[in-house]
């Protein structure tokens, strides 16, 4: 949910990106196009969900850009 204080859950059906068992990795972006965090996950299953915590940060619109299978999903997070 946005916006949220930086605790959210990534969750997401591999199978709809034709992926299965790949390694999915996450990548926080700030609105200057720099990386400020970056994970990088292996997933065993075809829903992928991952706890996040960026309580760390300051607050500010980010872009959580999510690959898999060299595929990849931007979105919108708002940090309080």
């Amino acid at each position: 949910p946005n916006p949220n204080e930086g605790l959210f859950v990534v969750s997401m059906d591999l199978s709809k990106l034709g992926a299965v068992k790949e390694d999915v990795s996450l990548q926080l972006v700030n609105v200057l196009g720099q990386v400020v965090e970056a994970f990088s996950f292996g997933s065993s299953s075809v829903v992928f969900e991952q706890k996040v915590d960026l309580r760390g940060l300051a607050s500010g619109v980010y872009y959580l850009v999510v690959e898999v299978d060299g595929e990849q999903i931007m979105e919108k997070v708002v940090l309080e």
